[in-house]
């Protein structure tokens, strides 16, 4: 990230200076993506990444930086987008009609945290994985970590480099075991 990109001082207290400047990120990043993914397709170039890797490696550098707090929410972030990449895949691989699809997604309010007992409940049908009982262990860190992410956002908490450090390794734990519940059913 340049050093003109980074939110102002004072950003906590300025949401939309974050805002902007993630955004302004996200669609530099975006653009990336899809020129890496373009050249892979015509030019054979190696593996491109789902761009929840690329929030997770954004949430390393904060880590880095010792800005934590941030770390913690871009951590979740990254959680937040492979759950919908992992939803929308297991969607597809139903390959159920429009309606019912649009029906569905009407019903669970595009949220995007396991957090939310219809999202986790539509996750566990399409996916036949009960995460809160198959990885009790990841499933409690990411409660923690979503709960803390919440309380730096809303309630001005402050994260600890431990917790920060958790956060950036739930978020890949529970990526990778996302990973590895599609493969086994979308084979």
């Amino acid at each position: 990230m340049m050093a003109e990109e980074l939110p102002p001082t004072g950003w906590m207290q300025r949401p939309e200076a974050f805002e902007a400047a993630f955004l302004r990120h996200h669609e530099k990043e975006l653009s990336s993506y899809i020129a890496a993914v373009t050249q892979q397709l015509y030019q054979g170039a190696s593996l491109v990444l789902p761009y929840h890797y690329d929030v997770l490696a954004i949430a390393r550098q904060f880590l880095a930086t010792d800005k934590d707090d941030v770390a913690v929410i871009m951590a979740q972030t990254a959680c937040e987008i492979a759950t919908d990449d992992s939803i929308t895949a297991l969607l597809r691989h139903q390959n159920l009609p429009t309606p019912l699809e649009s029906w569905i997604n009407d019903r669970i309010e595009r949220t995007t945290t396991l957090k939310n007992e219809p999202l986790y409940q539509l996750y566990r049908a399409l996916s036949g994985d009960d995460l809160k009982q198959s990885a009790k262990a990841l499933w409690g860190a990411y409660v923690r970590r979503a709960d803390l992410r919440n309380g730096i956002v809303h309630a001005g908490a402050h994260a600890t480099k431990a917790q920060a450090v958790e956060a950036c390794d739930t978020a890949l734990d529970l990526i990778h075991h996302f990973e590895t519940v599609r493969a086994r059913v979308i084979k």
